[in-house]
């Protein structure tokens, strides 16, 4: 997704929801004005908070709008199989390749090296 002119001409996102997490046993997602948090290990909870009306996140409406706890976390559980990854995930992964495969170049590392004057 091209968010270029969001940053450089200051137009709309063209993206409508912002993934926190997913992992294992918990999630959280926003799309739009709301946003969902799930934690599935006991004790299990599930906030759903409207992000226009309460920034705060301190009133929880998932009881009063299952609804859209329900269509939320369907999209959690579709981003799961489609393999989503967390960024901290990535990041921490990119920070540790050097660490783990210190002195075993990379296919792309090697034709960065290469074209080094």
């Amino acid at each position: 997704m091209n968010v270029w002119p969001v940053i450089s001409e200051g137009k709309a996102s063209p993206r409508d929801e912002v993934v926190y997490n997913i992992g294992p046993f918990f999630a959280a997602v926003r799309q739009g004005d709301w946003k969902l948090v799930w934690k599935a290990t006991l004790p299990s909870k599930v906030e759903l908070f409207n992000l226009a009306q309460d920034p705060s996140e301190s009133m929880n409406l998932a009881d009063k709008t299952p609804q859209k706890v329900a269509e939320l976390q369907r999209r959690i559980e579709l981003m799961a199989k489609e393999g989503v990854e967390p960024l901290f995930l990535v990041d921490a992964l990119g920070a540790a390749q050097h660490v783990l495969f210190g002195s075993v170049s990379t296919p792309e590392e090697e034709k960065d090296l290469e074209s080094q004057p």
